[in-house]
């Protein structure tokens, strides 16, 4: 699991359906939620989380995608076995780890040192702690 400690910048709510939108170092990160947290305010400190799974990778990315989720890395790690790969990814100061198929790996040419962009979903990012 990705855990991520983030300010909050901006909160939307909207048909029952809250979107918080939070900074850390130079990226962003953007979480819908069903439900708002009632406790949670601008430049509040938290805690996202999302999981491994979540976060698709891409390599020489150009264009326009529907994720707002997309962070820019460099591979620092990877754990590759006969069938999923375990991708660990730098971005600002952080570690992020992704968990794709081999098969995708070896499609990408994947490779320590590789600048990537991570794409993660706004609705499989949750919030785990505020403070």
């Amino acid at each position: 699991m990705n855990k991520i400690r983030v300010t909050v910048k901006s909160i939307e709510e909207a048909e029952g359906i809250t979107k918080i939108t939070s900074s850390f170092a130079s990226s962003h990160l953007t979480a819908i939620t069903l439900e708002l947290w009632q406790n949670i305010n601008i430049n509040q400190e938290a805690f996202f989380v999302f999981k491994e799974t979540e976060v698709s990778i891409a390599k020489k990315f150009e264009g326009l995608v529907s994720f707002p989720n997309v962070l820019d890395g460099k591979i620092v790690d990877l754990n590759i076995g006969k069938i999923l790969s375990k991708v660990v990814l730098k971005v600002d100061n952080l570690k992020i780890s992704s968990i794709i198929t081999t098969s995708s790996l070896k499609k990408l040419n994947l490779k320590i040192n590789d600048n990537i962009k991570a794409f993660i979903k706004e609705t499989e990012v949750s919030i785990e702690e505020i403070y």
